[in-house]
């Protein structure tokens, strides 16, 4: 479910405009949802290649098929997990990208770059509910 979720949101938002990126932060704790629901977002942009948490190389950019008319050209996925400071994330041009109006943006551990982060994005927070059971919220910031 938590990946069809993803792909619904995906598909919603390649039909809209915005003057910068389209960013959204993702919350929760370690296994409640966040990788899983950026999968489905980028089988919902048609991405077909293989998406894993970029943990390591902290960010990973995915050209998003023109089958749609969009203005949305690219998906980057950014993973905050092992940044200690909202340094690492200014050094792989996090600010650039979040101006570009071609980029959809999902940043998973956002709380860790929170200042970075444009104030228009769009907050998703994945709490357990039981073993096999997630509670998402989608919040919008103005």
């Amino acid at each position: 479910m938590t990946a069809s979720i993803g792909g619904y949101l995906a598909k919603e938002i390649l039909g809209s405009s915005r003057k910068n990126a389209f960013v959204i932060a993702l919350h929760g704790d370690l296994g409640s949802g966040k990788t899983t629901f950026t999968k489905g977002f980028m089988k919902g942009l048609s991405i077909r290649e293989r998406v894993q948490s970029p943990t390591f190389v902290l960010m990973k950019r995915f050209l998003i098929p023109k089958k749609k008319k969009s203005q949305f050209l690219r998906a980057i996925h950014i993973d905050c997990y092992r940044l200690k400071s909202s340094m690492g994330a200014e050094k792989i041009g996090i600010k650039d990208d979040c101006k570009n109006p071609e980029n959809i943006i999902l940043i998973e551990w956002a709380e860790r770059i929170q200042k970075l982060i444009p104030k228009d994005h769009l907050s998703i927070s994945f709490d357990h509910v039981s073993k096999n059971e997630r509670r998402i919220t989608i919040q919008k910031n103005i």
